[in-house]
């Protein structure tokens, strides 16, 4: 009975990731319709990123910082920063996919096809998120590309593979963080302002651009409780300098932040959707 029971969650686990691909896979399609837009995701994140390094090189008075130094026991200001972007970049996309995920169905007309479909929400969710995760892995890998160049005198396949694992912990640290987002989307359908808003909020205190000890103490003390600020600078440390103490504290937080994030994100989803379909709000414009 366990056995049967067992190859039964197997094969529901495998049918619901076929029916993400699919999703997957007909964003792509559609998008492939607008070949500009592989341009402007390859070519924007390039744009976003020089102001930021001429801006800190300016500043600075050239590429390297001994107060930067001093502060972390780094100091190239244009790796530091890149790295920062990065994340950024993976951030602003996981969290715009997944958030307008089930917006996009509404506007395309193809949701009520999906909800009566034998995949769970999160299949069509997590469909729509990969996809504006590989548009945005373009423009991620002409950066990190760059960063490898400047940095090829010390750069570590080894921890590059470690910052990579802070990469995905992110990844589905942001999916938990996006799901009450969902959810005011669903209900508000303009929701992208809060969404902008909440991006805003969480970015403001996390150490994109600088470290966060260059904060006044009160934002400081703020910022212990944004989780994406363990996963920025883990993801750093991991590339800059290997499996440290520190990495591995921001791993451990990390891990026991993730499920309890996406178990509050989860509930509230679940609330909200159920109350949506009660009063029959689902598919509207």
């Amino acid at each position: 009975m366990n056995e049967e029971k067992y190859k039964t969650k197997v094969n529901q686990l495998k049918w619901e990731l076929v029916g993400a691909l699919a999703i997957f896979k007909k964003s792509w399609q559609v998008q492939k319709r607008y070949p500009l837009a592989f341009f402007f995701y390859a070519i924007s994140p390039i744009l976003w990123l020089l102001p930021h390094l001429i801006f800190s090189s300016a500043l600075v008075g050239g590429r390297y910082s001994e107060n930067l130094y001093s502060l972390i026991g780094y100091g190239d200001v244009l790796v530091y920063t890149s790295l920062g972007l990065v994340f950024m970049a993976i951030f602003s996309s996981t969290m715009w996919g997944t958030t307008y995920s089930i917006r996009n169905e509404e506007l395309s007309g193809t949701l009520e096809n999906l909800y009566i479909s034998p995949i769970s929400r999160y299949s069509i969710i997590l469909g729509n998120t990969l996809f504006y995760l590989t548009q945005a892995m373009i423009g991620c890998i002409i950066q990190l590309t760059i960063i490898g160049i400047w940095y090829r005198e010390a750069f570590s396949w080894t921890n590059f593979l470690l910052s990579s694992v802070f990469l995905l912990i992110g990844f589905l640290l942001i999916q938990g963080i996006s799901l009450p987002l969902i959810a005011f989307v669903f209900w508000q359908k303009e929701g992208w302002k809060i969404i902008l808003l909440g991006e805003s909020l969480i970015l403001f205190i996390t150490p994109v651009t600088f470290p966060i000890v260059v904060l006044p103490t009160l934002l400081q003390n703020i910022a212990k409780f944004n989780p994406l600020n363990y996963a920025i600078e883990g993801f750093r440390n991991a590339f800059l300098f290997g499996n440290s103490g520190t990495v591995q504290m921001y791993l451990l937080l990390l891990l026991l932040i993730l499920p309890f994030a996406t178990t509050i994100g989860i509930t509230i989803f679940h609330f909200a959707e159920k109350k949506l379909r009660k009063k029959a709000l689902l598919g509207q414009y």
